[in-house]
């Protein structure tokens, strides 16, 4: 069975991980697991101005600064994947990871589709803000949207 592991670093995210571990474990021969961590960018690639419409940096000096904020959020995106990933590994599950950019509901609801995954196993609420009536916003769009059949863990 493959199992598509959704994980974003949050409290509840980890609760998802290790609910995921269990049913690996008790799977352990047909189950293949897969954690996802997707992201959209905070930010455009696009210049900065100035309110009269004079660059208020060179281009150059914006592309390494926006160089720099994805080096730094690139390394936090690994780390989370990683830290999720030893949760299996000390149980002895062979994991691997997916790192992807976009909307998550929808770049979620595509890699397991895609990969041909025969469950998708997400937290009822990740690092959004705001309160949802019962789910948050992406783990319901998943919910409501994927082909797969989704485990909520709450």
């Amino acid at each position: 069975m493959k199992i598509l592991v959704c994980t974003d670093g949050s409290e509840n995210s980890n609760r998802v991980v290790e609910e995921a571990a269990k049913l690996a474990e008790a799977m352990k021969e047909v189950a293949v697991i897969t954690l996802l961590h997707t992201y959209k960018r905070k930010y455009a690639k696009s210049s900065w101005y100035l309110s009269d419409g004079e660059s208020a940096v060179t281009e150059t000096e914006m592309r390494k600064h926006l160089e720099n904020l994805d080096e730094k959020e690139s390394k936090e995106r690994k780390k989370v994947l990683e830290t999720a990933a030893e949760v299996f590994k000390r149980k002895n599950i062979e994991v691997s990871t997916m790192l992807k950019e976009g909307h998550p509901a929808k770049t979620i609801c595509e890699a397991a589709t895609k990969g041909n995954f025969d469950l998708v196993v997400i937290g009822s609420r990740g690092r959004g803000d705001g309160w949802g009536i019962m789910l948050g916003s992406v783990s319901n769009a998943v919910v409501q949207n994927c082909e797969k059949k989704v485990l909520v863990v709450k």
